[in-house]
Protein backbone atom coordinates (compact mmCIF):
# COMPACT_ATOMS: atom_id res chain seq x y z
CA UNK A 1 0.00 0.00 0.00
CA UNK A 2 1.29 3.20 -1.12
CA UNK A 3 1.65 5.95 1.43
CA UNK A 4 -0.67 8.65 1.05
CA UNK A 5 1.49 11.77 0.19
CA UNK A 6 2.68 9.58 -2.95
CA UNK A 7 -0.78 10.43 -4.75
CA UNK A 8 0.05 13.67 -5.06
CA UNK A 9 2.88 12.86 -7.22
CA UNK A 10 1.03 10.84 -9.60
CA UNK A 11 -1.25 13.21 -10.42
CA UNK A 12 1.37 15.88 -11.16
CA UNK A 13 1.79 16.88 -15.38
CA UNK A 14 4.89 18.81 -14.17
CA UNK A 15 6.28 16.97 -11.31
CA UNK A 16 8.32 19.54 -8.55
CA UNK A 17 11.87 19.08 -8.13
CA UNK A 18 12.55 18.65 -3.98
CA UNK A 19 15.63 19.07 -2.72
CA UNK A 20 17.06 15.93 -0.89
CA UNK A 21 16.16 17.70 2.91
CA UNK A 22 12.66 17.72 1.35
CA UNK A 23 12.75 14.14 0.25
CA UNK A 24 14.39 12.80 3.81
CA UNK A 25 12.50 15.00 5.47
CA UNK A 26 8.76 13.09 3.88
CA UNK A 27 10.58 9.26 4.12
CA UNK A 28 11.32 10.27 7.71
CA UNK A 29 7.58 11.29 8.04
CA UNK A 30 6.46 8.50 6.63
CA UNK A 31 8.28 6.10 8.03
CA UNK A 32 7.95 7.32 11.74
CA UNK A 33 4.20 7.43 11.17
CA UNK A 34 4.04 4.34 9.45
CA UNK A 35 5.04 2.14 12.65
CA UNK A 36 4.41 1.54 16.45
CA UNK A 37 7.07 0.62 18.65
CA UNK A 38 8.45 -2.80 18.11
CA UNK A 39 10.68 -5.22 20.02
CA UNK A 40 13.74 -6.51 17.89
CA UNK A 41 16.00 -9.72 18.86
CA UNK A 42 19.83 -10.04 17.58
CA UNK A 43 23.07 -9.74 18.21
CA UNK A 44 25.06 -6.85 19.36
CA UNK A 45 27.84 -5.85 17.20
CA UNK A 46 29.83 -2.84 16.51
CA UNK A 47 29.21 -1.61 20.42
CA UNK A 48 30.17 1.74 20.92
CA UNK A 49 29.73 4.02 24.42
CA UNK A 50 30.23 7.57 22.64
CA UNK A 51 31.80 9.97 25.23
CA UNK A 52 27.73 11.76 25.67
CA UNK A 53 27.29 8.77 27.28
CA UNK A 54 25.02 7.76 24.22
CA UNK A 55 24.96 4.05 22.85
CA UNK A 56 25.76 3.27 19.08
CA UNK A 57 25.56 -0.21 17.94
CA UNK A 58 24.30 -3.07 15.34
CA UNK A 59 21.53 -5.31 15.61
CA UNK A 60 21.77 -8.25 13.14
CA UNK A 61 20.98 -11.87 12.58
CA UNK A 62 22.26 -14.57 9.33
CA UNK A 63 20.95 -12.39 7.02
CA UNK A 64 20.25 -8.16 7.85
CA UNK A 65 21.34 -5.60 10.13
CA UNK A 66 20.16 -2.39 11.77
CA UNK A 67 21.62 0.34 13.47
CA UNK A 68 20.44 1.06 16.66
CA UNK A 69 20.85 3.99 19.18
CA UNK A 70 20.41 4.11 22.52
CA UNK A 71 20.13 7.93 24.35
CA UNK A 72 21.73 7.97 27.76
CA UNK A 73 18.58 8.85 29.11
CA UNK A 74 17.55 5.39 28.42
CA UNK A 75 20.90 3.40 29.11
CA UNK A 76 21.11 4.65 32.06
CA UNK A 77 18.38 2.44 34.06
CA UNK A 78 20.40 -0.60 32.73
CA UNK A 79 22.56 -2.15 35.54
CA UNK A 80 24.68 -3.73 32.85
CA UNK A 81 26.47 -3.03 29.76
CA UNK A 82 27.68 -4.75 26.18
CA UNK A 83 31.19 -5.24 26.23
CA UNK A 84 32.75 -3.84 22.63
CA UNK A 85 33.73 -6.80 21.00
CA UNK A 86 31.33 -8.99 22.76
CA UNK A 87 29.02 -11.28 20.87
CA UNK A 88 26.05 -10.67 23.04
CA UNK A 89 21.73 -11.44 21.61
CA UNK A 90 19.71 -8.57 23.61
CA UNK A 91 15.68 -8.21 22.68
CA UNK A 92 15.36 -4.23 22.61
CA UNK A 93 12.14 -2.52 22.47
CA UNK A 94 12.41 0.69 20.52
CA UNK A 95 11.01 3.44 17.56
CA UNK A 96 11.69 3.51 13.59
CA UNK A 97 13.72 6.68 13.15
CA UNK A 98 15.52 8.46 10.50
CA UNK A 99 18.54 10.19 10.78
CA UNK A 100 18.61 12.96 8.33
CA UNK A 101 21.98 13.85 8.30
CA UNK A 102 23.26 10.70 6.37
CA UNK A 103 19.68 9.46 4.97
CA UNK A 104 19.58 6.13 7.21
CA UNK A 105 17.17 4.92 9.15
CA UNK A 106 17.54 2.99 12.39
CA UNK A 107 15.85 2.24 15.73
CA UNK A 108 15.50 4.63 18.86
CA UNK A 109 16.02 1.80 21.54
CA UNK A 110 13.93 2.69 24.75
CA UNK A 111 14.95 -0.51 26.92
CA UNK A 112 17.23 -3.64 26.08
CA UNK A 113 17.52 -6.56 28.00
CA UNK A 114 19.46 -10.06 27.22
CA UNK A 115 18.35 -12.88 25.78
CA UNK A 116 18.57 -16.24 26.87
CA UNK A 117 18.60 -16.73 31.11
CA UNK A 118 15.83 -14.50 32.12
CA UNK A 119 14.06 -15.25 29.05
CA UNK A 120 14.18 -18.92 29.85
CA UNK A 121 13.70 -18.51 33.98
CA UNK A 122 10.29 -16.32 32.55
CA UNK A 123 9.21 -19.42 30.57
CA UNK A 124 9.80 -22.18 32.88
CA UNK A 125 7.66 -20.14 35.62
CA UNK A 126 5.13 -19.21 33.39
CA UNK A 127 4.92 -23.52 32.30
CA UNK A 128 4.86 -24.36 35.79
CA UNK A 129 2.76 -22.12 36.90
CA UNK A 130 -0.17 -23.01 33.84
CA UNK A 131 0.72 -27.09 34.73
CA UNK A 132 -0.77 -25.51 38.32
CA UNK A 133 -3.97 -24.16 36.81
CA UNK A 134 -3.25 -20.56 37.50
CA UNK A 135 -4.05 -19.54 34.46
CA UNK A 136 -7.48 -21.12 33.36
CA UNK A 137 -10.20 -19.89 35.66
CA UNK A 138 -11.17 -16.73 34.73
CA UNK A 139 -13.97 -14.38 36.73
CA UNK A 140 -16.25 -11.87 34.23
CA UNK A 141 -15.81 -8.30 34.57
CA UNK A 142 -18.55 -6.40 36.15
CA UNK A 143 -20.86 -4.36 33.91
CA UNK A 144 -20.98 -0.87 35.83
CA UNK A 145 -18.55 -1.50 38.62
CA UNK A 146 -18.94 1.17 41.78
CA UNK A 147 -16.15 1.52 43.52
CA UNK A 148 -12.49 0.25 41.91
CA UNK A 149 -9.76 -0.52 43.64
CA UNK A 150 -6.02 0.53 42.01
CA UNK A 151 -2.93 -1.04 43.02
CA UNK A 152 0.22 0.91 42.35
CA UNK A 153 2.96 3.07 42.89
CA UNK A 154 1.37 6.47 44.15
CA UNK A 155 3.53 8.86 42.02
CA UNK A 156 4.14 6.70 38.93
CA UNK A 157 2.18 8.10 35.30
CA UNK A 158 -0.07 4.94 35.50
CA UNK A 159 -1.74 5.99 37.92
CA UNK A 160 -2.86 9.36 36.67
CA UNK A 161 -3.51 7.85 33.22
CA UNK A 162 -5.93 5.92 35.09
CA UNK A 163 -7.60 8.60 37.09
CA UNK A 164 -7.55 10.81 33.81
CA UNK A 165 -9.75 8.43 31.88
CA UNK A 166 -12.29 7.27 34.86
CA UNK A 167 -12.85 11.16 35.24
CA UNK A 168 -13.39 11.69 31.54
CA UNK A 169 -15.75 8.26 31.59
CA UNK A 170 -17.29 8.10 33.95
CA UNK A 171 -17.37 10.98 36.77
CA UNK A 172 -18.17 10.09 40.02
CA UNK A 173 -17.18 6.52 40.54
CA UNK A 174 -15.76 5.50 43.85
CA UNK A 175 -11.58 5.02 43.05
CA UNK A 176 -9.60 3.55 46.01
CA UNK A 177 -5.50 3.89 45.80
CA UNK A 178 -3.56 1.08 47.90
CA UNK A 179 -0.01 2.42 47.00
CA UNK A 180 2.80 -0.40 46.55
CA UNK A 181 5.84 -0.64 45.37
CA UNK A 182 5.90 -1.75 41.98
CA UNK A 183 9.64 -2.61 41.25
CA UNK A 184 12.84 -4.24 42.90
CA UNK A 185 13.24 -6.71 45.20
CA UNK A 186 10.98 -5.41 47.96
CA UNK A 187 7.93 -5.14 45.24
CA UNK A 188 6.46 -8.46 45.61
CA UNK A 189 5.91 -8.84 48.79
CA UNK A 190 4.75 -5.32 49.15
CA UNK A 191 2.13 -6.01 46.27
CA UNK A 192 1.01 -9.32 48.14
CA UNK A 193 0.38 -6.88 51.31
CA UNK A 194 -1.62 -4.56 48.98
CA UNK A 195 -3.67 -7.30 47.79
CA UNK A 196 -4.77 -7.92 51.20
CA UNK A 197 -5.80 -4.46 52.20
CA UNK A 198 -7.95 -4.58 48.77
CA UNK A 199 -9.65 -7.50 49.81
CA UNK A 200 -11.34 -6.17 52.71
CA UNK A 201 -11.94 -2.33 50.62
CA UNK A 202 -15.53 -4.00 49.55
CA UNK A 203 -14.68 -3.17 45.77
CA UNK A 204 -15.95 -4.87 42.42
CA UNK A 205 -12.93 -5.00 40.74
CA UNK A 206 -8.99 -4.45 40.99
CA UNK A 207 -6.24 -3.04 38.80
CA UNK A 208 -3.22 -3.90 39.36
CA UNK A 209 -0.66 -1.56 37.18
CA UNK A 210 2.56 -0.41 37.00
CA UNK A 211 4.13 2.22 34.11
CA UNK A 212 6.31 0.57 30.78
CA UNK A 213 10.08 -0.07 31.78
CA UNK A 214 12.86 -2.85 31.55
CA UNK A 215 12.06 -6.30 31.57
CA UNK A 216 14.29 -5.97 35.37
CA UNK A 217 11.81 -3.19 35.96
CA UNK A 218 8.97 -5.20 35.89
CA UNK A 219 10.36 -8.74 37.14
CA UNK A 220 8.58 -8.50 40.03
CA UNK A 221 5.14 -9.37 38.30
CA UNK A 222 6.56 -12.65 37.64
CA UNK A 223 6.82 -13.72 41.26
CA UNK A 224 5.28 -16.80 42.24
CA UNK A 225 3.81 -15.75 45.39
CA UNK A 226 2.58 -12.89 43.76
CA UNK A 227 0.98 -15.25 41.08
CA UNK A 228 -0.64 -17.52 43.54
CA UNK A 229 -1.59 -14.25 45.47
CA UNK A 230 -3.50 -12.78 42.54
CA UNK A 231 -5.13 -16.19 41.74
CA UNK A 232 -6.63 -16.43 45.48
CA UNK A 233 -7.82 -12.67 45.24
CA UNK A 234 -11.88 -13.31 45.28
CA UNK A 235 -12.61 -10.08 42.78
CA UNK A 236 -11.63 -9.56 39.09
CA UNK A 237 -8.23 -8.56 38.28
CA UNK A 238 -7.32 -6.70 35.24
CA UNK A 239 -3.55 -6.48 35.04
CA UNK A 240 -1.91 -3.63 32.94
CA UNK A 241 1.78 -3.68 33.52
CA UNK A 242 4.21 -1.90 31.39
CA UNK A 243 3.81 -1.13 27.68
CA UNK A 244 1.65 -3.34 25.12
CA UNK A 245 4.55 -5.64 23.88
CA UNK A 246 5.69 -6.22 27.80
CA UNK A 247 3.97 -9.46 29.14
CA UNK A 248 4.45 -10.51 32.98
CA UNK A 249 3.19 -13.80 34.84
CA UNK A 250 0.65 -11.39 36.17
CA UNK A 251 -0.97 -10.93 32.97
CA UNK A 252 -1.92 -14.47 32.27
CA UNK A 253 -3.08 -14.91 36.41
CA UNK A 254 -5.25 -12.02 35.93
CA UNK A 255 -8.73 -12.17 34.44
CA UNK A 256 -8.08 -9.85 32.22
CA UNK A 257 -4.75 -7.92 30.69
CA UNK A 258 -4.67 -4.77 29.04
CA UNK A 259 -2.04 -3.46 27.01
CA UNK A 260 -1.49 0.06 29.08
CA UNK A 261 -3.08 1.65 32.33
CA UNK A 262 -5.05 3.78 30.07
CA UNK A 263 -6.64 0.78 28.61
CA UNK A 264 -7.38 -0.75 31.85
CA UNK A 265 -9.62 2.02 33.10
CA UNK A 266 -11.45 2.05 29.61
CA UNK A 267 -11.73 -1.97 30.02
CA UNK A 268 -13.57 -1.39 33.36
CA UNK A 269 -15.77 1.13 32.88
CA UNK A 270 -17.82 1.67 30.28
CA UNK A 271 -18.31 5.41 28.48
CA UNK A 272 -21.15 7.48 29.80
CA UNK A 273 -22.22 9.04 27.12
CA UNK A 274 -21.74 6.24 24.88
CA UNK A 275 -24.06 3.85 27.60
CA UNK A 276 -26.73 6.88 27.06
CA UNK A 277 -26.36 6.69 23.26
CA UNK A 278 -26.56 3.00 23.52
CA UNK A 279 -29.71 3.09 26.00
CA UNK A 280 -31.40 6.14 23.64
CA UNK A 281 -30.59 3.68 20.38
CA UNK A 282 -32.00 0.60 22.16
CA UNK A 283 -34.97 2.22 23.29
CA UNK A 284 -36.19 3.37 19.70
CA UNK A 285 -35.32 -0.22 18.19
CA UNK A 286 -37.79 -1.43 20.73
CA UNK A 287 -40.13 1.06 20.51
CA UNK A 288 -40.20 0.73 16.65
CA UNK A 289 -40.47 -2.98 17.46
CA UNK A 290 -43.38 -3.35 19.43
CA UNK A 291 -45.05 -0.72 16.95
CA UNK A 292 -44.76 -3.07 14.18
CA UNK A 293 -45.72 -5.84 16.13
CA UNK A 294 -48.66 -4.44 17.16
CA UNK A 295 -49.63 -3.37 13.90
CA UNK A 296 -48.34 -7.03 12.67
CA UNK A 297 -51.41 -8.26 14.86
CA UNK A 298 -54.02 -5.46 13.89
CA UNK A 299 -54.01 -6.45 10.20
CA UNK A 300 -53.99 -10.38 11.41
CA UNK A 301 -57.04 -9.72 13.38
CA UNK A 302 -58.73 -8.08 9.99
CA UNK A 303 -58.04 -10.56 8.12
CA UNK A 304 -59.18 -13.43 10.45
CA UNK A 305 -62.28 -11.34 10.95
CA UNK A 306 -62.89 -11.31 7.01
CA UNK A 307 -61.71 -14.64 6.22
CA UNK A 308 -63.03 -16.81 9.09
CA UNK A 309 -66.78 -17.66 9.74
CA UNK A 310 -69.02 -17.17 12.43
CA UNK A 311 -68.96 -20.04 14.96
CA UNK A 312 -72.81 -20.38 14.56
CA UNK A 313 -72.30 -20.38 10.65
CA UNK A 314 -69.99 -23.05 10.96
CA UNK A 315 -72.10 -25.37 13.15
CA UNK A 316 -74.42 -25.07 10.88
CA UNK A 317 -72.16 -26.20 8.24
CA UNK A 318 -71.43 -29.30 9.92
CA UNK A 319 -74.53 -30.27 10.94
CA UNK A 320 -75.27 -29.96 7.18
CA UNK A 321 -72.46 -32.14 6.36
CA UNK A 322 -73.34 -34.76 8.85
CA UNK A 323 -76.71 -34.81 7.19
CA UNK A 324 -75.10 -35.51 3.67
CA UNK A 325 -73.07 -37.98 5.05
CA UNK A 326 -75.63 -39.73 6.83
CA UNK A 327 -77.80 -40.16 3.75
CA UNK A 328 -74.79 -41.23 1.48
CA UNK A 329 -74.00 -43.50 3.42
CA UNK A 330 -77.71 -44.69 3.89
CA UNK A 331 -77.94 -45.18 0.17
CA UNK A 332 -74.51 -46.40 -0.13
CA UNK A 333 -75.47 -49.38 2.65
CA UNK A 334 -78.83 -50.19 0.67
CA UNK A 335 -76.93 -50.41 -2.60
CA UNK A 336 -74.09 -52.49 -1.47
CA UNK A 337 -77.07 -54.98 0.33
CA UNK A 338 -78.67 -54.94 -3.41
CA UNK A 339 -76.07 -55.87 -4.90
CA UNK A 340 -74.82 -58.06 -2.89
CA UNK A 341 -78.27 -59.85 -2.88
CA UNK A 342 -78.27 -59.60 -6.35
CA UNK A 343 -74.97 -62.08 -6.53
CA UNK A 344 -76.33 -63.94 -3.80
CA UNK A 345 -79.13 -64.99 -6.10
CA UNK A 346 -76.81 -65.43 -9.26
CA UNK A 347 -74.39 -67.93 -7.44
CA UNK A 348 -77.65 -69.80 -6.08
CA UNK A 349 -79.17 -70.11 -9.55
CA UNK A 350 -75.87 -71.40 -10.52
CA UNK A 351 -75.07 -73.69 -8.20
CA UNK A 352 -78.82 -74.93 -8.28
CA UNK A 353 -78.33 -75.44 -11.77
CA UNK A 354 -75.07 -77.44 -11.53
CA UNK A 355 -76.93 -79.54 -8.40
CA UNK A 356 -77.30 -83.67 -9.95
CA UNK A 357 -81.08 -83.79 -8.24
CA UNK A 358 -81.51 -81.36 -10.99
CA UNK A 359 -80.40 -83.39 -14.02
CA UNK A 360 -82.38 -85.75 -12.00
CA UNK A 361 -86.23 -83.34 -13.13
CA UNK A 362 -85.04 -83.79 -16.81
CA UNK A 363 -85.66 -87.57 -16.87
CA UNK A 364 -82.44 -89.25 -15.43
CA UNK A 365 -81.66 -91.19 -12.82
CA UNK A 366 -79.28 -92.39 -10.31
CA UNK A 367 -78.58 -96.12 -9.50
CA UNK A 368 -76.75 -97.56 -6.55
CA UNK A 369 -75.73 -100.89 -5.17
CA UNK A 370 -74.99 -100.70 -0.97
CA UNK A 371 -74.88 -96.97 -1.55
CA UNK A 372 -72.38 -97.22 -4.09
CA UNK A 373 -73.44 -95.34 -7.65
CA UNK A 374 -73.16 -97.10 -10.33
CA UNK A 375 -71.36 -95.61 -13.61
CA UNK A 376 -71.62 -98.17 -15.97
CA UNK A 377 -73.53 -101.30 -16.20
CA UNK A 378 -70.19 -103.67 -16.43
CA UNK A 379 -69.90 -103.29 -12.84
CA UNK A 380 -73.40 -105.26 -12.11
CA UNK A 381 -74.17 -109.09 -12.66
CA UNK A 382 -77.84 -110.41 -12.98
CA UNK A 383 -79.55 -111.36 -9.87
CA UNK A 384 -78.44 -108.10 -7.84
CA UNK A 385 -80.21 -105.80 -5.91
CA UNK A 386 -80.18 -101.93 -6.67
CA UNK A 387 -81.51 -98.99 -5.71
CA UNK A 388 -82.67 -96.42 -8.75
CA UNK A 389 -83.23 -92.82 -7.90
CA UNK A 390 -85.67 -90.53 -9.57
CA UNK A 391 -85.86 -86.66 -8.70
CA UNK A 392 -88.75 -87.16 -6.07
CA UNK A 393 -89.06 -91.12 -5.41
CA UNK A 394 -86.46 -94.46 -5.74
CA UNK A 395 -87.35 -97.99 -6.58
CA UNK A 396 -85.28 -101.16 -5.37
CA UNK A 397 -85.09 -103.56 -8.41
CA UNK A 398 -83.26 -106.26 -9.57
CA UNK A 399 -81.13 -106.96 -12.82
CA UNK A 400 -82.19 -109.69 -14.95
CA UNK A 401 -79.82 -108.81 -17.56
CA UNK A 402 -76.37 -106.37 -18.17
CA UNK A 403 -75.89 -105.81 -21.98
CA UNK A 404 -74.32 -102.53 -23.68
CA UNK A 405 -74.58 -100.25 -26.36
CA UNK A 406 -72.74 -99.84 -29.70
CA UNK A 407 -72.88 -96.48 -29.96
CA UNK A 408 -71.44 -96.82 -33.78
CA UNK A 409 -74.85 -99.52 -34.94
CA UNK A 410 -77.00 -98.17 -31.48
CA UNK A 411 -77.37 -102.35 -31.40
CA UNK A 412 -77.99 -103.55 -27.94
CA UNK A 413 -75.67 -106.58 -27.37
CA UNK A 414 -75.93 -109.29 -24.28
CA UNK A 415 -72.84 -109.51 -21.60
CA UNK A 416 -71.60 -113.13 -22.33
CA UNK A 417 -71.15 -112.94 -17.68
CA UNK A 418 -75.18 -111.52 -17.86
Amino acid sequence: MKPRFFSQFETQENPTCYSVSEVTKMIQDCLESSFPPLQIKGEISNFTAHVSGHWYFTLKDASSQIRVVMFRSANQSLNWKPERGESLEVKIQGQVSVYKSRGEYQIICQSMEKCGKGAEEFEKQKEKLQREGLFERKKKLPFLPHHIVIISSPTGAAIRDILNVLKRRYKGIKVTLVPSLVQGKEAPPSLIEALKKAQSLNADVLILTRGGGSTEDLWAFNDEALAKALFAFPLPVISAVGHEIDFTISDFVADMRAPTPSAAAELVVQNVSDLSEQIRKITRQLYHSIKRKIQHLKEKESYLRQHLPHPLKRIQDLQQYLDDLNTHLKCSFFQQTHLRNEKLRHLMSLLESLSPLKILNRGYCLVNRNDTLIKTAHELKKGEEISIRFSQSFALACVNKVGFIDNKTEKEKSDPMG
